[in-house]
């Protein structure tokens, strides 16, 4: 039987057919070329016949570093085991199906810039980005595998996760992550600890501001983890975050200020840290000054 292929941009696409309650489908089975963007097809001709594109098979973009958005169809509707794992370069996923998606727990493995897990054909939000966690930030794929993604019961099994790995000592994984050769194997334990207390934070900051079916007990603890991060601590991670990952982001230096984060001790400092490239959060931040904090300025005048 002839290859059935289909070209798409930088890429041709393989298919396999396959009848499923007495229909014809197509499956994605591998891919050729290279190309930062991709969509699937929703139908693809085959002798004469347009067939669906219902899934995405095993390994099928296994490995492409190029690619960095997908979008899926209303069609299909299964990604099997590592269908997009090891896309290095992949940030944006979407998929348009309104129904759920049947993902398998790793698909995304090593997915390491993976931000935004689109469904319902939705623009990038909160929500995507909570999905995008699971595989990159949480080691818990598992989330995407179920029927239940976005009820009541995924977010509590998504704060449980997180809250276990806060709970998680921040040397653990050092010893195994070295060995492996994911990271520079020159890598110190103490730059290890600090870039694990960063994910931390980010995981926090996201859910956060993402706070559907979030219980009060994990947002005091959510919030506890970033305050004792902030700015003037110790350890100043929680900052350091919001600088570098959401550098642009008005709403995090916002959620900060209302977690209670921004203060009159530690204001100045903060205004210091925010360079050119941060103009837009730099103004906000000497503005909130003024308007929080413009009395203790002028009182301070008078203490001798």
């Amino acid at each position: 039987m002839e290859e059935i292929t289909f070209t798409t941009g930088n890429y041709t696409l393989i298919f396999s057919e396959r009848e499923r309650k007495g229909k014809r489908e197509l499956t994605v089975e591998m891919h050729r070329g290279r190309g930062a963007s991709l969509s699937i097809p929703e139908r693809v001709e085959v002798e004469g016949e347009m067939l669906p594109v219902t899934a995405i098979a095993k390994k099928a973009f296994l490995g492409n570093r190029s690619l960095r958005e997908v979008t899926l169809p209303v069609t299909v509707r299964k990604l099997s085991d590592w269908a997009f794992a090891q896309c290095e370069m992949l940030t944006a996923f979407t998929s348009l199906r309104e129904k759920p998606l049947k993902i398998a727990r790793n698909a995304f493995d090593d997915c390491k810039s993976l931000t935004d897990i689109c469904t319902d054909g939705r623009a990038a939000n909160g929500f995507s980005k909570l999905l995008a966690a699971c595989p990159v930030r949480l080691s818990a794929g598992y989330l995407l595998a179920g029927a239940d993604i976005g009820s009541s019961g995924w977010f509590a099994n998504w704060d449980t996760r997180l809250s276990a790995f806060l709970d998680e000592d921040d040397e653990e994984g050092y010893t195994n992550v070295v060995l492996c050769g994911e990271e520079d194997i020159d890598a110190s334990v103490p730059e290890f600890v600090k870039e694990k207390r960063r994910n931390k934070c980010a995981l926090c900051l996201m859910r956060l501001m993402e706070d559907t079916e979030l219980q009060d007990d994990y947002r005091a603890k959510f919030t506890g983890y970033l305050l004792e991060r902030a700015k003037g601590s110790p350890t100043e991670e929680a900052w350091e975050v919001i600088i570098t990952e959401f550098a642009d982001r008005m709403e995090y230096y916002e959620l900060l200020a209302r977690l209670g984060g921004i203060t009159r001790e530690n204001i100045d400092a903060m205004i210091a840290d925010l360079s050119s490239q941060h103009a837009e959060a730099k103004a906000w931040m000497i503005g909130y000054k003024q308007e929080h904090f413009a009395e203790d300025d002028v009182f301070d005048q008078f203490v001798l």
